[in-house]
């Protein structure tokens, strides 16, 4: 038979508590970088649909720029001819 171990009380600077503490932590961590992460996902998505919403806004307004453009230029020319 072995001779019972004696019962320490808890040394809260002994490696494994400290071990435990830092993996507690860790634990934490590791819960608020996926909240982080989430949310990061859900904002660039947001940030995506803008950026390719400001994209359609730009090219409709280069067509319209250069539909008006040709416009006054033909307006010019006929005035032009008319005049001459």
């Amino acid at each position: 038979m072995t001779p019972p171990q004696e019962v320490s009380g808890f040394n809260p600077n002994s490696h494994d508590a400290m071990f435990a503490k830092i993996l507690t932590r860790m634990d934490a961590q590791d819960q608020k970088l996926d909240a982080i992460l989430e949310q990061a996902t859900c904002t660039n998505g947001r940030v995506g649909h803008l950026e390719r919403w400001r994209d359609d806004i730009k090219a409709k307004v280069a067509v319209v720029s250069a539909g008006s453009s040709g416009a006054v230029a033909l307006s010019v020319y006929i005035i032009n001819k008319i005049l001459t």
